[in-house]
């Protein structure tokens, strides 16, 4: 048995190095550098099915989203052949090598099977892998902007021009998205009732992140969703006087809704004045891909580059405004584009579950409930159906068997 649970550990040990790109140490090719690039976890994946199903782990394990992948699958294949049969210019491999990523939902019987085995262990593992990357970040950022010195793979953090961004508080390095989800689960398990991690461990990690967010990675999205399931994280807290918890929740709540019309007034300043043009260009983007859908709305217009739908369409501008155009700017307003209501019914399906879930495990409440809020909030501009971050489904429906199978509930 010991044997089983250190084949487990191992192959998902391997297979979130790979997300994390090795820890970004490793100096690759361009490609194998992309933080879209997922032909190697997909790879690692398979192979460690394999591995764990020749080893018996598998047995007496509870999926209990073999149905949600089956139709994930199915729903992949519909899409692959709508596309090949809507652009026959667009060679077959092309199309493969552009949906392929999609594959990834795989990892789940991996990232579940370690859930199921010690789900304690699974959580410090993916919080321990997040604060290496955060650490190994900011050192190179702090390196960096004092002396000019880079010594992490460049690949990953620069754009098709070697060029890397700078913001605020210097360079700017985006590592894994997985970083911010774990410090979703991280607060979540904070102000949960079932404490399955040391606070220590769970608050190192949230200030980690933070330092992050501010120092590093410096993405306002982000920064708002973290902010606001940490508030929200608040309001469950038990206080014995009545009194005072009403007082704590209403400040609690003004300060959400103070971030979040700060927010959205910081949007709309920006669109009017027109000095931020990054979110003067999302409204052309929503509204482009808003009417690419409509014509197209049951199976969108196929998983196909964003420029190629630009020349589909017949729009060779966005009013006048072109800066370039990204399904990932703009959230599920993309996904819709691309997939219609099928490719969004894969969004909806795994809310729906996390809502079923939270109605058996009050122990869970706030972890289950900070997930859900992380997913909901991604759909606005952080689809997590774009490349970088299509593990996070997975890695969530895994951390829901994992909740599960521990019967503490």
């Amino acid at each position: 048995m010991h044997h089983q649970n250190r084949i487990v550990s191992i192959t998902n040990i391997v297979l979130l190095f790979s997300f994390y790109t090795y820890l970004y140490i490793l100096h690759l090719p361009a490609k194998l550098s992309n933080p879209s690039y997922m032909g190697i976890p997909i790879i690692i994946s398979f192979l460690s099915i394999i591995i764990l199903y020749v080893s018996k782990n598998f047995e007496y394990k509870l999926f209990q989203f073999n149905k949600y992948i089956i139709f994930y699958l199915i729903v992949l294949l519909i899409e692959f052949l709508v596309t090949c049969y809507k652009y026959p210019n667009i060679p077959f491999v092309s199309t493969f090598q552009y949906m392929y990523s999609y594959l990834i939902v795989i990892s789940y019987f991996i990232l579940s099977c370690y859930a199921q085995e010690d789900f304690s262990q699974f959580l410090k593992t993916l919080i321990y892998f997040a604060d290496f990357a955060i650490i190994i970040i900011l050192a190179q950022a702090i390196l960096f902007n004092k002396d000019g010195f880079f010594f992490l793979n460049r690949n990953y953090f620069s754009d098709t021009n070697s060029f890397i961004d700078t913001r605020n508080f210097g360079i700017r390095l985006i590592g894994s998205y997985l970083i911010d989800f774990t410090v979703i689960i991280s607060i979540g398990c904070l102000f949960s009732k079932k404490r399955w991690l040391s606070s220590k461990t769970l608050i190192i990690n949230i200030i980690l992140t933070c330092a992050y967010q501010i120092l590093s990675s410096q993405t306002r999205s982000t920064q708002l969703l973290c902010g606001l399931i940490l508030m929200i994280s608040f309001l469950f807290l038990d206080y014995k006087n009545k009194a005072i918890k009403l007082f704590i929740n209403i400040i609690i709540i003004s300060i959400i809704v103070y971030i979040c019309l700060q927010f959205l007034g910081e949007i709309t300043n920006s669109i009017a004045s027109k000095h931020d043009w990054s979110y003067y260009h999302r409204i052309d983007e929503i509204s482009f891909l808003w009417s690419a859908f409509k014509e197209h709305p049951l199976l969108g217009n196929g998983f196909v580059d964003e420029n190629m739908l630009l020349n589909v369409v017949g729009i060779n501008n966005l009013n006048g405004y072109y800066f370039g155009l990204y399904y990932s700017d703009v959230g599920v307003i993309g996904l819709l584009a691309q997939g219609g209501i099928l490719g969004l019914s894969l969004y909806i399906l795994p809310l729906m579950f996390i809502l079923k879930r939270m109605s058996s495990s009050k122990q869970n409440i706030v972890l289950l409930t900070s997930m859900f809020v992380g997913i909901v909030g991604s759909m606005l501009n952080l689809s997590l159906f774009d490349n970088p971050r299509l593990m996070i489904i997975p890695l969530y429906l895994a951390v829901l068997d994992g909740i599960k199978s521990n019967k503490e509930v």
